[in-house]
């Protein structure tokens, strides 16, 4: 496992593993203790001169003294340059990295744009196909129920083979090359939609995210929805709030204990967690803990924490779980000028952001772990700490990175480790994202202490915190 962190956004273009940055903050502090070094050695040389007579030895040593001084600067200039050297090839790499994507993302929207056009045309070369493939496939099932008849054991062993293939396989899901793949393909499917209303490539390039944003991400995501939801699928619906349990509790210490008090995945349980951090003499201050997916199918049912909610908010709607996080902060009595800090994994990352984004709340920070929230709008202003695995799919579902503001601090799990294969998604586990806050917690980059000294000093004057386990359920009907 890797334990490598890669720190971008905070208002640089650099991006570099953070022991880079933190090797050139180090060289910074040497640099300026060798500063001081050089000055204290003046002063004691200068004083040395007014006491001792202008005998040869003193003379001889006051000159070595000098010589001591120019190496001491020498090195605490050196040290410095070195380490405006490292930020430089960390801002040059940044903007190569940004024009890189820049380029793939146009290229992909030229070729999605290219598929959508022609998918007419494919659809009725595939329609007047259609009678060769059934033949082919009946001749095929029948060969295939005779060789069954014939050599079972050996059937048996190919189907075995082909699950240990597909299980060990899943690996490819959690390639780096192929999560940036993917978030290539969803930032186009808008070109594709546009290619295949007919739309000039020039217009649909003109009109897209690329230019004037009037199509995008969300553009498609809602014509899925709505075709999905001709079918029943995709439904939103109402959804109800109640408060299920309540007991003490403790502000939290850094970035591991906020992860770990994020509501786990069991279905029937609490998926909001509010805290409300009561203060001497002042207004009452709040933490919110959101949940991820816990229902992943697209029938839509009780929960509302599920994969309806997960298109929705990539579409940029209102899903049925940002009112219920909503619902339940009302309910904790969090008005719009109460202070609070929204912490969400997965879905519910998705959902702090767009709390954070939405101006009801008066939002001082925000933490989201493996959210799918690149193209949500937050105030550069926020405060915002985002954690990503390079290897998480589910990141990339919401498109590119779009906040220079927030830190950005990515990962990769199985850098040098087997993928775990039992897990359909092994880098997206919140178990994972732990690890990662651990590793935070002990990285010493400028950026990343700046936002997690905002997050970690919100309840830091609590006289007490009382904790309230919200659950949600969908009203159907």
């Amino acid at each position: 496992m890797s334990d490598e962190l890669v720190v971008s956004g905070g208002g640089s273009v650099a991006v570099a593993t953070e022991a880079l940055f933190a090797f050139a903050a180090g060289l910074d502090r040497l640099g300026y203790e060798l500063g001081d070094c050089a000055v204290a050695l003046r002063t004691a040389l200068l004083a040395e001169a007014e006491e001792a007579p202008a005998a040869w030895p003193a003379a001889r040593a006051r000159h070595r003294t000098e010589e001591a001084i120019a190496g001491i600067r020498h090195c605490a200039e050196e040290c410095h340059r070195l380490a405006r050297a490292l930020h430089g090839a960390a801002e040059r790499y940044g903007e190569t990295e940004s024009r890189a994507r820049e380029w793939a993302g146009l290229l992909a929207g030229v070729a999605a744009h290219g598929l959508g056009t022609a998918a007419p045309f494919v659809s009725w070369a595939a329609m007047a196909l259609v009678p060769g493939l059934i033949a082919v496939g009946g001749l095929a099932l029948l060969g295939g129920l005779l060789g069954s008849l014939l050599a079972p054991v050996r059937f048996g062993e190919a189907r075995e083979r082909l699950g240990d293939w597909l299980t060990q396989n899943r690996a490819v899901l959690t390639d780096p090359l192929a999560v940036e793949l993917i978030r290539l393909l969803v930032m186009s499917s808008d070109d594709a939609v546009l290619g295949l209303a007919g739309l000039d490539p020039v217009l649909a390039a003109a009109v897209g995210d690329r230019g004037l944003g009037l199509t995008g991400l969300d553009t498609a995501t809602t014509l899925l929805m709505m075709t999905a939801g001709l079918g029943g699928l995709l439904a939103e619906t109402g959804v109800s709030v109640r408060a299920v349990r309540s007991r003490g509790g403790s502000a939290p210490r850094d970035i591991a204990d906020r992860v770990a008090r994020i509501p786990g995945s069991d279905p029937g349980d609490a998926q909001i967690r509010i805290d409300r951090i009561v203060r001497d003499g002042r207004p009452d201050r709040f933490e919110v803990y959101l949940g991820g997916t816990i229902d992943f199918s697209p029938v839509t049912a009780g929960e509302p924490f599920d994969l309806t909610s997960d298109l929705a908010g990539v579409a940029g709607r209102e899903s049925a779980a940002f009112r219920a996080a909503r619902e339940a902060m009302h309910r904790a009595g969090i008005g719009p000028s109460s202070e609070v800090v929204l912490n969400g994994y997965s879905l519910g990352g998705l959902v702090a952001a767009e709390l954070a984004g939405s101006g009801e709340f008066h939002v001082q920070g925000v933490l989201t772990l493996g959210a799918p929230a690149g193209q949500v709008p937050v105030p550069a202003d926020i405060p915002w700490l985002a954690v990503q695995h390079a290897d998480d799919l589910v990141p990339a579902l919401g498109g590119r990175w779009d906040h220079d503001g927030a830190v950005l601090v990515e990962r990769q799990v199985y850098a040098g480790r087997p993928v775990d294969v039992t897990a359909a998604l092994p880098a997206h586990r919140l178990e994972g994202y732990r690890e990662t806050a651990a590793l935070i917690d002990r990285a010493g980059e400028t950026r990343l202490g700046r936002v997690t000294a905002a997050l970690n000093g919100f309840g830091r004057d609590a006289l007490r915190v009382e904790t309230t386990y919200y659950r949600a359920d969908r009203v159907t009907g």
